[in-house]
């Protein structure tokens, strides 16, 4: 959505954990089920040039986990199950 519209997009997770927002865009309520359990950062930038500022983010549901992590360089998010 970046590259598209020509402007940066913040992800940006509270430090409860419940709420992941986009800006500029919609707050994304986590059902109560899942929670953000760490963030290497509470902002991940994606840059119209389709590059970000990179970081990980931990999601904790029940007996699940997983981490998002989004490459710097390439804009390139991998999901990975967490043990």
């Amino acid at each position: 959505r970046s590259v598209q519209s020509q402007t940066p997009i913040r992800l940006h997770s509270d430090k409860s954990g419940s709420n992941i927002r986009v800006i500029p865009g919609p707050q994304l309520t986590l059902d109560g089920r899942a929670t953000v359990v760490s963030a290497q950062s509470q902002d991940i930038v994606f840059f119209p040039d389709g590059t970000t500022s990179g970081g990980r983010i931990d999601l904790l549901e029940e007996n699940a986990a997983i981490s998002v992590e989004i490459a710097w360089l390439t804009g390139t998010i991998a999901i990975r199950a967490m043990k």
